[in-house]
C-alpha cells in the first residue's frame, strides 16, 4: 500500500486462507501425502508465502510436509511438469499435490496411480 494515499482501489489476496483451503480440500479427501510445487521463494514472494501456508496448515491438522515432497522449481510449465515426474520418482510417490501457481499445476501431469500421465 502507498502511504497516505488510500483513495485508489486495489485488490489484495489472501495466501494463507487460500493454502489452507487447498489442503483442507486434499486431506477432505483422504490424501494424507501432499506434497507441493512452488516457484522459487526468494524470487517470488508470494511463493515463500504460500509454501509457508501449506507447511503451516498441514501441521495444524495433524499432517506433515518432509522435505522431499517440495519441489522448487522455475515459475513455467515445463518445469511443473519436470518438478512433479521428480515426485513421481520418489520411492512413495504422492498420491496429490498442492502448488504456489496454477501455471505450474495445470502442467503437471496426473498423479493418479503414479502414472506419468499427462493431463488433459
Amino acid at each position: 500500500m502507498v502511504e497516505n494515499k488510500q483513495d485508489f482501489p486495489f485488490v489484495e489476496e489472501d495466501s494463507d486462507y487460500a493454502m489452507a483451503c487447498v489442503v483442507d480440500h486434499l486431506a477432505g479427501k483422504g490424501h494424507t501425502r501432499i506434497a507441493c510445487i512452488a516457484p522459487p521463494p526468494l524470487s517470488v514472494m508470494f511463493s515463500s508465502v504460500r509454501l509457508r501456508a501449506v507447511r503451516k496448515h498441514m501441521e495444524l491438522i495433524g499432517l506433515s510436509l518432509p522435505d522431499e515432497m517440495v519441489c522448487i522449481g522455475s515459475f513455467d510449465q515445463k518445469d511443473g511438469f519436470a518438478q512433479t515426474h521428480k515426485l513421481l520418482d520418489l520411492p512413495h510417490p504422492p498420491p496429490t499435490a498442492s502448488s504456489a501457481s496454477t501455471t505450474v499445476l495445470h502442467s503437471a501431469p496426473s498423479m493418479r496411480g503414479g502414472k506419468k500421465e499427462v493431463s488433459p
